[in-house]
Order: structure tokens, then sequence, then C-alpha cells
């Protein structure tokens, strides 16, 4: 039960860094252009 926590801890954490890469990209688009 632990390992599936962990594993989906995991998962949360790398959707959510994937997401905040993504709106910083954009971000960054929309200030350039």
């Amino acid at each position: 039960m632990q390992d599936l926590l962990a594993a989906l801890l995991a998962a949360a954490a790398f959707g959510v860094t994937l997401a905040l890469l993504a709106l910083f990209r954009r971000f960054l688009d929309k200030d350039a252009s």
C-alpha cells in the first residue's frame, strides 16, 4: 500500500512540474511576442 502511495505522489509531482513548465513556457512566449 505504501509503494502505491509513493508512486501516486511521484506521478502527481511529475504532473505538477510538467504543468508549471508548460505555463512558464507559455508565459515566456507571450512575453516575447
